[in-house]
């Protein structure tokens, strides 16, 4: 059909949404061919549109939304490499809305998946492939968002309860109040006045890879500097970690399948509601109530890794959870 006249101009909000997108995807294609932060490395608009088409951890809708920012910087272009036209033609064929719906990167993790990913990064034998490592099971044992590590310490007084500060502020007038302190005086790199949490871990195995994880944190990261230089190293670290677990996904699942170190929190709530119901699993995990939108968010109890809790017990989950009450276990045992 004949053109209808000029071109539309591109507002500049319109601009500022292609370019944070096109600072995404970049950023993307940087992190998954090297695990040093700080590397300047140089990709191609071809080789971020080649990891746009294999992600399968993003949307169709965000997959259009890249692909309307990549066709916007190559014709903005004054000159273009034969590569460039080559991107540009890939990308005016490419029908993303086209597509079956997705299937978005998993919630849970199945119990052989995760034997899988830890085989995989014992065989890198890496510092940071353990540091990776020791962070997954770590996650999966407590269901600790990934920021709460930033200021989590051992209690004084038991030393299978971790203090937590809570990575996520509420509305509404949080479960784990009841075991918050908000006059804490301890040496926490973010001071007092802050909501806190108290996480039972699991004693034996499950309480070992918890303080191996710690040991890790302390060991990579100086808590003595300036909280913004501690929060840089931690970004760091956790950057570090995040390259080499999706790396190990891309080994082995070769982009089918893409895990987080936020997944593991997901599957503790799956195992945790599976061992003392919604309820206490809200307590657990720092959520306003059972029935909130982030609590449904999480895992199910029905994709817990092991099914019955009554003839086992589940990796990652205490046996017990503070303040509940044997008529709140019995009360979770109907829920199930």
């Amino acid at each position: 059909p004949a053109p209808r006249g000029p071109p539309r101009q591109t507002k500049p909000v319109t601009k500022v949404g292609y370019l944070t997108r096109l600072y995404a995807i970049r950023t993307w294609a940087v992190r998954s061919r090297t695990t040093n932060p700080d590397e300047i490395y140089p990709v191609e608009i071809m080789d971020m549109l080649q990891d746009t088409l294999a992600r399968t951890d993003i949307s169709t809708r965000t997959k259009i939304a890249y692909r309307s920012a990549m066709l916007w910087q190559l014709r903005e272009q004054q000159s273009l490499t034969d590569l460039d036209k080559e991107a540009l033609a890939k990308l005016e064929e490419w029908a993303p809305w086209k597509l079956p719906k997705e299937k978005l990167r998993p919630k849970t993790i199945r119990q052989a998946d995760v034997e899988l990913l830890y085989d995989e990064l014992l065989l890198r034998r890496g510092q940071w492939a353990i540091r990776t490592s020791h962070w997954l099971k770590a996650g999966l044992a407590t269901g600790l968002r990934p920021r709460e590590w930033l200021a989590a310490k051992w209690s004084s007084e038991d030393s299978h309860t971790l203090h937590v500060q809570c990575g996520k502020t509420k509305l509404s007038t949080p479960a784990f109040l009841q075991n918050a302190n908000r006059n804490a005086q301890r040496d926490e790199p973010f001071g007092t006045g802050v909501v806190e949490r108290e996480v039972q871990v699991a004693k034996g195995f499950d309480r070992m890879i918890v303080d191996m994880h710690l040991r890790d944190l302390r060991t990579a990261i100086d808590f003595t500097a300036e909280l913004s230089e501690i929060e840089k190293q931690f970004d760091k670290y956790y950057h570090q970690c995040r390259a080499h677990l999706y790396r190990a996904c891309q080994k082995i699942w070769q982009g089918r399948k893409m895990y987080s170190l936020y997944t593991m929190r997901s599957q503790f709530s799956a195992n945790a509601k599976a061992a003392h119901g919604s309820a206490a699993t809200a307590l657990l995990m720092g959520h306003s109530s059972m029935d909130s939108p982030s609590a449904a968010h999480y895992g199910k109890a029905s994709q817990a890794h092991v099914p019955s809790r009554r003839t086992s017990t589940f990796a990652g989950v205490p046996t017990a959870v503070p303040g509940q009450t044997q008529a709140d276990a019995s009360a979770a045992d109907q829920d199930l």
